[in-house]
C-alpha cells in the first residue's frame, strides 16, 4: 500500500539503502494511496446479514494479503460472506 522512492526510483521491499546510494542526509519519499473502506457482511441463507465489518484495503494490496489481515475467511463462522466497495 505504500512505496518508498530515492531520486524517484521505488527502494524494493528487499532492496538495501546501500543498493539505491542512499547516503546521511538523503531525503527519501514515502508514498502511499488512499484506502478504500469495504464492509464484509455475513449471514446465512435462512436469515438476513446479522453482522457487518468494515476495513481499509489498499488498491495494490494481494487480496491473500488482505484476507491474512482482516481475517481468513476459513476463520470466520459458517454462513454465506459478501462484500460490498
Amino acid at each position: 500500500a505504500s512505496t518508498l522512492t530515492y531520486g524517484g526510483t521505488e527502494i524494493g521491499d528487499t532492496d538495501t539503502y546501500h543498493d539505491h546510494g542512499v547516503e546521511p542526509g538523503a531525503h527519501l519519499s514515502l508514498n502511499f494511496e488512499k484506502p478504500m473502506r469495504i464492509t464484509f457482511f455475513h449471514g446465512t441463507s435462512a436469515q438476513k446479514w446479522s453482522s457487518a465489518h468494515s476495513v481499509a484495503v489498499w488498491g495494490k494490496e494481494k487480496v491473500r494479503v488482505m484476507l491474512e489481515r482482516v481475517g481468513r475467511p476459513g476463520r470466520w463462522r459458517s454462513g454465506q460472506k459478501q462484500i460490498r466497495a
